[in-house]
C-alpha cells in the first residue's frame, strides 16, 4: 500500500480513471488497471491543478520543484512494501516474513551503484556535521557540489571519506568566508587535522581553486564572544586588529593564535588580569606557546597602538 497516497482524477482522451499517487516511488498509478501513468515524479506538495476552460484537462506543476545537491538520492524504481501482509491484508506466514526482509534489504542495496551509496552516507554525515558546527544551508550545498566534484574525479581512492568531507567542508567554509578553523572540522568530524590537510592540498591542486584569504577579524571577533570579554576591550582589539592587517603584521600567523594573543594584551592593558594566556589558549584551539610567541613579536607594536588610540 502506498503511503500518505493522494486519490486524484486523471484525463486520457475520453477514459476517465481514478490515479493514485506514490511519493515514496514517485509512480502515479491507475487505481482500476494499475497502469503506471508517469514515473519520477518530482514533488507532490504542488498538487493538480485544474483547467478552467477545459475541466477535463488536467496537468502537474513542476515548475516550483525544488532541488537540493545535499538531499540524498532516493529510487524511482518500484519498491516493496515495509508491511508483512498480502493482498487481503493478511499477516504472513513467518517464514515468508523473513524471506521478504531479506528481499528488501537487497533491493535497498542493489537499486545504486557504490558511488550512489557512499554520496547517500556522506550527505547524512554532512548533515551531523552541519549541526556540530553550526553552519548555514549554503555552505552546506557548496560542501556538496564539491564532493561530487571530487567523488566523480575518483579523488577519494587511498584517503578516507571522513576526510575527504571534512576538507570540503573547510574549503565551503573559506570560499563563503565563514571562520571555521582546521582544528573546529577536524573535532566535528573525529579526524586529525594531518588527514584534512593532505585531502585539502590535493583538491585545491587539482582544481586550481583561488583560496580567499582568511579574515583575521571574524576570528578575533568570534574569540572574543567565546571568552566572553568586556565591550571596551572588543572594541579595542578590533581596532589594533585592523591596525595589524594594514601593516601586514599578521602575515603568516595562525588567525586564532593572534586573535587570542591579541585578546591577551588588551585585556591586560585594560585592567583585566584574571584573564590568562592558559584560559584564551583552550578556548582558542591553541597552545599557551603559541600565544606567549605571538605576545612577544607583537607586544611594542600593539601598545604603541593602544596609546595612539588612548591620546
Amino acid at each position: 500500500m502506498c503511503r500518505r497516497s493522494e486519490v486524484i482524477k486523471y484525463c486520457d482522451g475520453e477514459k476517465h480513471c481514478s490515479v493514485v499517487a506514490d511519493p515514496e516511488s514517485g509512480e502515479i498509478i491507475c487505481v482500476g488497471c494499475g497502469e503506471v501513468i508517469a514515473n519520477g515524479m518530482t514533488q507532490t506538495s504542488t498538487g493538480w491543478n485544474t483547467n478552467h476552460q477545459d475541466a477535463q484537462s488536467v496537468m502537474w506543476d513542476r515548475v516550483s520543484a525544488s532541488f537540493s545537491l545535499s538531499l540524498p538520492i532516493t529510487s524511482q524504481s518500484t519498491l516493496i512494501g515495509k508491511e508483512n501482509r498480502d493482498a487481503s491484508g493478511r499477516h504472513l506466514d513467518p517464514r515468508l516474513q523473513e524471506k521478504f526482509s531479506n528481499l528488501r534489504k537487497w533491493d535497498h542495496i542493489l537499486q545504486f551503484d557504490s558511488e550512489t551509496r557512499n554520496l547517500n552516507q556522506v550527505i547524512f554525515s554532512l548533515r551531523r556535521c552541519k549541526e556540530k558546527l553550526g553552519l548555514q544551508y549554503s555552505v552546506i550545498e557548496k560542501t556538496a557540489h564539491i564532493y561530487k566534484k571530487v567523488q566523480h574525479n575518483k579523488m577519494i581512492r587511498g584517503r578516507t571519506t571522513q576526510a575527504v568531507l571534512a576538507a570540503c567542508v573547510y574549503i565551503a567554509c573559506r570560499q563563503v568566508g565563514i571562520p571555521r578553523t582546521l582544528n573546529d572540522v577536524a573535532r566535528a568530524n573525529n579526524i586529525t587535522c594531518k588527514e584534512i590537510s593532505s585531502a585539502y592540498r590535493l583538491i585545491v591542486l587539482k582544481f586550481d581553486l583561488n583560496m580567499p584569504s582568511i579574515d583575521q577579524l571574524h576570528y578575533l571577533v568570534r574569540l572574543a564572544n567565546s571568552t566572553g570579554v568586556g565591550e571596551k576591550v572588543k572594541r579595542h582589539s578590533i581596532r589594533v586588529m585592523k591596525e595589524i592587517i594594514k601593516k601586514e603584521l599578521s602575515a603568516g600567523k595562525d588567525p586564532m593564535g593572534l586573535a587570542a594573543a591579541v585578546l591577551y594584551l588588551i585585556c591586560h592593558q585594560y585592567g583585566d588580569d584574571t584573564r590568562t594566556q592558559r584560559f584564551f589558549a583552550d578556548i582558542a584551539g591553541v597552545t599557551d606557546v603559541t600565544i606567549r610567541n605571538r605576545c612577544s613579536d607583537l607586544r611594542a607594536e600593539i601598545m604603541s597602538m593602544v596609546e595612539n588610540q588612548d591620546s
